[in-house]
């Protein structure tokens, strides 16, 4: 089967993740609909960033778990986005406001670095 190629356009580098060269955990809003397994092993990810703080990297999904607000922790916040809880939620409150986030919810998506 033929590989899915996906683009996504982050603001910046949070965390400086893009360099990493195993992998990393992204925090952000959960998908409408959850991927099957077959799907992410198939689909190819080009993440890119607005304010060209890093050059595109290729990725692979490897999983994505939902994550409900009241479940996040710092030891969440700090990888993936370099900020302690409180100053994630803040973030993503002034951000996004509170009825999109109660709404869609968060995950954590887990990500490896391909070649």
């Amino acid at each position: 089967m033929e590989n899915t190629t996906i683009r996504v356009v982050w603001p910046t580098n949070y965390n400086n993740k893009m360099a990493c060269n195993g992998g990393f955990i992204h925090l952000d809003f959960a998908p409408e609909k959850y991927p099957l397994l077959s799907e992410i092993e198939k689909t190819v990810i080009i993440i890119e960033t607005a304010d060209g703080s890093h050059g595109p990297v290729k990725m692979q999904l490897v999983d994505i778990w939902p994550l409900p607000l009241n479940k996040l922790t710092s030891m969440m916040t700090l990888a993936s986005h370099g900020m302690e809880e409180k100053e994630f939620a803040d973030y993503l409150f002034e951000k996004h406001g509170y009825d999109k986030l109660s709404i869609k919810g968060l995950a954590i998506y887990y990500y490896k670095k391909i070649s």
